[in-house]
């Protein structure tokens, strides 16, 4: 029993029993509770599986645990932002709180009273005061223009009287001065005695006298008048007004069969230089187009020498009026008859002096156009005449003075619009304004530096104008033009296309006619354009007072032999295309100047044509879809060649139209000749980015050879920026083009892959300037003759995308290569280095080729 109760108490309850020993049973229980039948089953003896006991095998992954351990400490990591997250919301919810309070307390507060809007009332008080001050003193201004005007006009009227009034009394003169001969002549030996019953006599001469001081009374007063009236001319406006601007000619001279152009000069320096004291029979021909300043320049000289301050060497200036000469036909007169009878100032004593003294003359030729067809020389010399007082018809005249056998001693200034082939004279071209003379002569016509130049920076921005700026009359209509835009207060034109059509419409405005009439007179100047014109076809509106500010007519408008030409060649283009819109039997002509075509582009845009339109109603729409069809297939017929000024005309018309989806329709339904545009002007360039920003991307840009100058390079730098591949080989660029590259490759829309810039003097600066655009996304080749080698790798090293680098024609030396070889081995992906036509010498070779993608 001891030892039952010594094992019993030696194991814990639940303790594991040893294997092979039987567990005492105490009543119904295994542990001794409850009570155990003496009588009972006897206890089986109890087996163990001894395979149960080894250890099990799970074959778990060894990292599991650490990967576990790990994840537990993310999410700790985790439930520590969130809990710091939840902080700074509640933080953020408080301090929302603190400010909604703050702002309600602000709400509430009393604002106090502004004294701002007092002072703002009183000064708009103020100002309409003011206005109301300037409207009165414009009402006024505006009266006082209106009586200047009426005085104008009638002391015009009052000078035309007195021209008629002196040619009257010369009249009665003369018939005087006769009747006093055929009296001295009926009384010469004869004697009569009369006897009257007073002793008054008849004085002859003290009548005469009497006349006489009248007459010269009258002349003087007519003289004084005249130049007053002098001064009101248009030409001569320009002169009084201080507007003249010199203007610039060039010699233009026949050797070996070939024209030869000089240098540009003033043209006062070529007159100081021609006309010389002490020359004689020197002789001058000014010529060029309509518009140039010809009879500006010649009314310069004349009034230089009438004033002392210009060709006080010549005693005379005596024009030779041509329109005379032109009249005569197959009339005789006789060189000395025609002056005295065309310069009526000069008294015949002093004409009859000068012409036999010829080296002190100048003579004026102005208009010698008009007579080309009686420049042929007569048959024999001894058809030309050398005695002033010998008749002679015009062709027989004009050809002695310019053979020299009339006045051989006379020195002639001539103008005319062809040039003049005759051995004896000097020829000059006029060639208008330069850039420099344009800015002055704005600023001579406006007078306010600043507004001159800021009208002038807009001229230059309008499309088409600044083309025709060196003409002198245009730029006179320009400078008119923008003034009365800016008085009116309204904008500039845009174009050149804009600027005319404004210019027609205050012509046809000015009349005060009604819209049908209008057109009927517009589409009547078309018609005129056409050099085969019938009379029929224009003489219904030959009487329209209009037309003299359009047209220059000679001869009676009711007889079919009547000739018309236009005032302005830009103006005859601008009307030949307004009648397309307008007559719909009118079609676009292959053979006219590059004007008319820029006029039928621009007339297509709405915004252009608005002015004409106002005057001539709208234009139909049938012919502006016409002439899209016209213009889509002249694009793809033009860059489908190779005509480089053909492409550069193309642009510009593009550019014209101002209408992107024409100029993006035309180009891409066209295969675009990708030809070397080598000779651009700043115009050109302005064009080609304008074309190709509306298209979207350039596939090739070939400039090889081209002179490209820093101002081409910017306006140029739209279309570097969407060409895929640029090619500036031997284009003289320099360091100071490459900011306007370098910027359109560094630009988010570039699509260059490919850029040439070799055989060009880029200077350090401008290399790491193009080093820098290395960075571009998309650049896979680039080719450089100017390399900084040290800024160049490091610059291709940072370009993800650069697959090719030529160095051709470098002055690398043995020096560079070390750091080339180490960018192509740090660079696989690099698959060529060309440095071929270097400094390199032999010693460098064998370490060359230890990078197979160099080639030299």
């Amino acid at each position: 029993m001891s030892a039952t109760n010594n094992d019993f108490s030696s194991r814990s309850v639940g303790s594991s029993p040893r294997a092979g020993a039987q567990i005492p049973r105490q009543g119904n229980s295994y542990f001794g509770f409850g009570n155990v039948s003496e009588a009972g089953d006897p206890i089986k003896p109890v087996s163990v599986n001894t395979s149960l006991l080894t250890p099990v095998d799970l074959q778990l992954d060894p990292d599991l645990q650490a990967v576990r351990i790990q994840e537990k400490e993310q999410i700790k990591t985790l439930n520590n932002r969130f809990a710091t997250f939840i902080d700074k919301v509640r933080k953020l919810e408080q301090e929302n709180k603190l400010l909604e309070t703050k702002w309600h307390l602000l709400q509430q507060e009393s604002k106090p009273e502004s004294k701002l809007e007092p002072m703002l009332k009183s000064h708009i008080s103020s100002l309409r005061a003011k206005l109301e001050r300037v409207k009165k003193d414009k009402e006024h201004l505006d009266t006082e223009l209106r009586n200047v005007h009426a005085q104008v006009e009638e002391q015009k009227q009052r000078y035309e009287d007195e021209i008629n009034n002196r040619n009257k009394a010369e009249n009665d003169f003369v018939l005087l001065k006769k009747e006093q001969h055929e009296m001295q002549a009926d009384v010469k030996d004869t004697s009569v005695v009369v006897q009257m019953d007073n002793s008054r006599q008849l004085n002859m001469e003290k009548i005469i006298a009497n006349v006489k001081s009248q007459y010269e009374e009258i002349s003087a007063c007519n003289r004084k008048e005249a130049e007053a009236w002098y001064k009101n001319k248009p030409v001569r406006e320009v002169i009084q007004r201080g507007h003249y601007t010199p203007l610039s000619v060039s010699a233009y001279e026949h050797a070996y069969g070939r024209v030869q152009r000089g240098d540009w000069e003033a043209f006062e320096d070529v007159i100081s230089r021609e006309f010389p004291p002490g020359s004689v029979a020197r002789r001058v021909v000014l010529h060029g187009g309509v518009g140039m300043g010809k009879t500006t320049v010649v009314e310069k000289v004349i009034w230089d020498w009438a004033t002392g301050t210009r060709l006080q060497h010549y005693a005379l200036l005596l024009r030779v009026p041509v329109l005379e000469l032109a009249a005569f036909g197959g009339k005789a007169e006789s060189l000395q008859s025609m002056l005295g009878r065309t310069d009526t100032q000069i008294s015949s004593e002093t004409l009859t002096g000068a012409l036999q003294s010829p080296q002190s003359l100048l003579l004026v030729l102005d208009g010698l156009e008009q007579l080309q067809n009686l420049l042929c020389t007569p048959s024999s010399s001894s058809s030309l005449v050398s005695d002033v007082q010998q008749e002679a018809s015009g062709s027989v005249l004009l050809c002695s003075l310019l053979h020299g056998s009339l006045l051989p001693g006379a020195s002639m200034l001539i103008t005319s619009r062809e040039q003049v082939k005759l051995e004896s004279l000097r020829c000059f071209e006029v060639v208008g304004f330069s850039q420099s003379q344009k800015r002055m002569f704005f600023q001579k016509f406006f007078g306010d530096v600043d507004l001159s130049e800021r009208i002038f920076q807009q001229s230059e921005q309008a499309l088409g104008v600044h083309e025709q700026c060196f003409r002198p009359a245009f730029c006179w209509t320009l400078c008119s033009v923008f003034k009365t835009q800016f008085e009116s207060k309204n904008a500039p034109p845009e174009t050149l296309t804009h600027l005319l059509s404004i210019i027609t419409h205050t012509l046809l405005q000015k009349q005060k006619i009604h819209v049908e009439e209008s057109r009927e007179i517009v589409l009547g100047l078309g018609k005129l354009t056409n050099p085969v014109c019938s009379y029929t076809d224009v003489c219904s509106f030959l009487h329209r007072p209009v037309l003299s500010a359009f047209l220059c007519i000679s001869g009676d408008v009711t007889s079919p032999d009547t000739t018309f030409s236009f005032l302005s060649p830009v103006m005859q283009e601008f009307l030949l295309a307004t009648s397309f819109y307008l007559d719909q039997s009118v079609q676009i002509s292959d053979e006219r100047s590059d004007l008319y075509y820029t006029f039928l582009v621009g007339l297509s845009d709405s915004v252009q044509r608005k002015p004409i339109e106002d005057s001539v109603g709208r234009f139909d729409e049938s012919r502006t879809s016409a002439f899209s069809q016209w213009m889509m297939g002249y694009v793809s017929t033009v860059l489908a060649g190779g005509d480089v000024p053909k492409h550069f005309g193309v642009f510009r018309l593009l550019q014209h139209a101002r209408n992107s989806s024409l100029v993006k329709e035309s180009v891409s339904k066209s295969q675009w000749r990708h030809v070397s545009y080598s000779e651009m002007q700043e115009a050109d360039c302005a064009a080609l980015s304008y074309v190709v920003s509306c298209v979207g991307e350039m596939e090739y840009m070939n400039l090889y050879r081209g002179v490209l100058t820093d101002e081409q390079a910017k306006k140029l730098k739209p279309a570097f920026r969407l060409s895929k591949s640029i090619g500036l080989c031997d284009c003289v660029l320099t360091g100071s083009c490459c900011p306007s590259l370098a910027a359109a490759l560094q630009s988010e829309k570039c699509c260059l892959t490919e850029l040439d810039v070799s055989v060009n003097e880029l200077g350090q600066s401008g290399v790491m300037q193009i080093c820098e655009a290395l960075m571009s996304p998309n650049l896979e080749m680039l080719s450089l003759t100017d390399a900084c080698v040290e800024e160049l790798c490091e610059s291709v090293a940072a370009s993800s995308t650069l697959s090719t680098l030529i160095l051709k024609n470098n002055q690398m030396t043995d020096s560079a290569v070390p750091q080339l070889v180490e960018l192509m081995l740090d660079r696989p992906q690099m698959t060529e280095l060309n440095v071929k036509y270097n400094d390199f010498s032999e010693d460098v070779f064998d370490l060359m080729e230890t990078c197979p993608n160099i080639v030299y």
